[in-house]
């Protein structure tokens, strides 16, 4: 079923539902220039993520799956529904990891105290 275009005030109880989440985007110059914001919905809501090689993920873990190709991309997949539920301690670790202020901060504590 595909429901269509949903309000953002329920799109949480719709990736609730999900199993895996998927980003099956290919390299163009858009997806280099992109900042993937759907890792971090998916992530606020504990699903696991299958993504193909795009520019911007950088991440291959326990919850987000880097794909190199088609067969890759499926087999992601499948082991993704095999495996067991996403570790909170993990996405908050990942969510904490990449916030802007940490991922500014040696930016700014550069530009605030050169060498």
């Amino acid at each position: 079923m595909m429901p269509g275009v949903i309000p953002y005030n329920e799109v949480g109880a719709w990736i609730k539902l999900f199993d895996v989440a998927t980003i099956p985007h290919i390299r163009s110059t858009m997806t280099a220039n992109m900042n993937p914001l759907k890792v971090y919905v998916y992530l606020q809501y504990g699903i696991p993520i299958v993504s193909t090689d795009v520019a911007n993920i950088g991440y291959n873990g326990p919850f987000i799956k880097i794909a190199k190709d088609h067969e890759t991309f499926l087999g992601c997949l499948e082991d993704t529904l095999k495996a067991k539920p996403v570790d909170e301690k993990d996405v908050l670790m990942f969510i904490k990891n990449n916030d802007w202020s940490t991922r500014f901060k040696t930016h700014i504590d550069e530009l605030l105290m050169p060498e």
